[in-house]
């Protein structure tokens, strides 16, 4: 009954605001004032490549976070974590907005400070937030954040948990676009329990008009003067617009104003989900995408969407291969995406990539017609049917019609070989602490364990300064730091600093601040550095569990169980790509679950962004 009833509230709300925004568009366009509506400037960095990649390089940043649900027990709960890289305290101005539908939307989306103590994570819960200072919110049923920090060595993410524990991460966004496109998605509800769940946050003190279109194996259908009022999150169940969909792209674009849009999957089931991902959505189409993180592990299937949003332009696209061992080569994926489209690949069936652990996807378009691309990546467990993972898409399932030839194969470059810590073509490498850091297949038979999925959207710039928190729950053999040089030409050589917040130190005690906010409480820092080369297109990744010291390790043990932040700051001297690709424990910290989910996100950005089509 309470799902009939929200779901009927939810129809009659955005009934609501569709026919606010037809009265709004026609009074404007009585007066002959329906212009681009220009919002009031934040400080937030401008950058000479439109990204969905975090990019914190500025004296004050602002942190855009679509959000999730605020609902307690639903699929998708919000929470934030704020992780300082800073040497002195910051402060955080941070702003819960809620969706329309909640009673006094307008009177919630009041201002919060954070203090943010030198080299500590903070732990967010808006629900808990908003009710520590007495604002009715127990009926929002989505919640966003608008954080402004004064300082670019402190990172946002926005982190989603179900009710069975499974996690979603994706770094909060730095800036807002007018066209916004999700890749790929599903809707089969009933069958599946897959939702859709486009988050849409106009962090601006203007009103902003959406119009949204779903391309789907199913059909297509569109929203069409969508309000999303100022300051505020909306959400829309992409399965009211296109149900039992197997495989949708959407694209979002603005009639006026400027938006952060990101998505919210959940599989396996409509009261208890398996899992449930987020993940950006793309900002604008590139010709040239990196996908960092895939792997050939045990139970482990990864699917590469590529969108072409163009109306009228077939895409011409090629998926090449970057493996982690030198001298090798996979023939290359040519892809012919039709307009409005999308196209799925099944790395595993199509690319020949079973004898490499891990490696980078690259798509290029040689037409020059920008699409967007994301990789979902999958549990498989032929013993066990693990939230839809088995047969949720058909191998290069198309929305529309394509074609796959397979040409000749490419060569790679070849890295030098050094006397750095780290040597990237050794299989066996061993650092100060006599850790073995490279990952390979030996120790992956417990990445079977793992259920769930996880989505990252691909890269489309690089940049020479990357900061990566990493949850404490996440240090497993199996989650790994990936990094990637994308020149054909020059070498990158990188220093990965390996920060152990001070949360963790000598015991983990934990303090609560306030409601809703919860702060690590001891003292001290422990760090250890590590230096690399990496060739011209070149991908390494390295185990996180062997990137920390002895005496690190020896403190994670002792704090089992308490939420605190491990932190990468990566530097290179050419640009670079950085990503972390996660196995973690169930965030339900009080639950007796051991189940370990996978999350996957690309890095901040603490330098400037190089777009890939400009690097040699």
């Amino acid at each position: 009954m309470a799902d009939v009833k929200r779901k009927f509230t939810t129809d009659v709300n955005m009934r609501f605001l569709r026919m606010k925004a037809l009265v709004a568009i026609a009074a404007l366009l009585a007066a002959g004032l329906l212009v681009d509506v220009r919002e009031r400037p934040l400080p937030w960095r401008s950058s000479s490549v439109l990204s969905a990649i975090a990019n914190a390089n500025s004296t004050n940043v602002s942190w855009f976070c679509p959000g999730a649900s605020g609902s307690k027990g639903s699929v998708a709960n919000f929470n934030l974590a704020i992780v300082s890289a800073a040497s002195v305290d910051r402060s955080a101005s941070v702003a819960i907005v809620t969706d329309p539908s909640s009673a006094d939307w307008f009177a919630v989306s009041n201002t919060l400070t954070v203090d943010i103590p030198a080299g500590e994570s903070v732990r967010l819960v808006p629900d808990e937030m908003m009710l520590a200072r007495a604002q009715n919110v127990p009926d929002a049923l989505w919640l966003g954040a608008i954080i402004e920090i004064d300082g670019a060595d402190v990172v946002v993410e926005q982190v989603v948990t179900g009710r069975n524990g499974s996690v979603g991460r994706s770094s909060c966004l730095t800036s807002t676009a007018k066209k916004w496109i999700i890749p790929y998605g599903a809707t089969r509800v009933e069958s599946q329990g897959e939702r859709l769940i486009v988050m849409l946050l106009n962090p601006f003190a203007d009103f902003a008009v959406v119009e949204m279109d779903v391309s789907s194996d199913v059909g297509r259908d569109s929203v069409d003067g969508l309000v999303v009022p100022a300051r505020s999150v909306v959400a829309v169940e992409v399965a009211d617009e296109v149900n039992a969909a197997a495989q949708a792209m959407v694209t979002v674009e603005t009639v006026s104003g400027r938006l952060a849009v990101s998505w919210i999957q959940t599989v396996g089931g409509i009261d208890s989900p398996q899992s449930v991902r987020i993940a950006a959505a793309t900002a604008e189409p590139a010709s040239v995408w990196y996908l960092p993180v895939a792997a050939s592990d045990p139970g482990r299937r990864d699917l590469v969407a590529v969108a072409n949003p163009s109306a009228d332009e077939t895409a011409l696209v090629d998926i090449t291969i970057i493996p982690n061992r030198p001298g090798t080569s996979v023939n290359p994926i040519e892809l012919t995406v039709p307009p409005n489209s999308s196209v799925v690949v099944d790395l595993a069936e199509r690319a020949q990539v079973e004898a490499f652990d891990s490696y980078t996807v690259v798509l290029s378009s040689p037409s020059r017609t920008p699409v967007a691309a994301s990789m979902v990546t999958e549990t498989v467990d032929s013993a066990v049917s693990v939230g839809g993972a088995v047969g949720s898409v058909v191998d290069s399932a198309t929305v529309g019609t394509a074609s796959e030839t397979v040409d000749s194969a490419v060569g790679l470059g070849e890295t030098s070989q050094s006397d750095n810590n780290i040597d990237s073509l050794a299989n066996n490498v061993t650092s100060d602490d006599d850790h073995t850091l490279l990952a390979d297949n030996t120790n992956q038979s417990d990445v079977v364990n793992v259920v769930g999925t996880s989505a990252i959207t691909a890269a489309n710039a690089a940049a020479r300064h990357w900061l990566l928190p990493v949850h404490s729950n996440a240090i497993d053999e199996s989650s790994m730091l990936v990094l990637v040089n994308p020149s054909s030409v020059g070498i990158a050589l990188v220093d990965v600093v390996v920060v152990l917040g001070k949360g963790l130190q000598g015991g983990g005690q934990v303090v609560e601040q306030e409601i809703g906010q919860y702060r690590g409480a001891i003292e001290g820092q422990d760090s250890v550095t590590y230096s690399l080369e990496l060739g011209a297109q070149r991908h390494t990744r390295l185990s996180l569990s062997r990137l920390l010291s002895s005496t690190q390790l020896d403190v994670l043990q002792a704090a089992t169980g308490v939420p605190g932040y491990i932190r990468l700051d990566v530097r290179s001297s050419s640009p670079v790509i950085a990503a972390t690709d996660l196995v973690e424990r169930s965030q339900l910290w009080q639950s007796s679950q051991e189940n370990l989910y996978r999350a996957a996100s690309l890095g901040v950005a603490v330098s400037e962004l190089v777009p890939l089509d400009q690097l040699d």
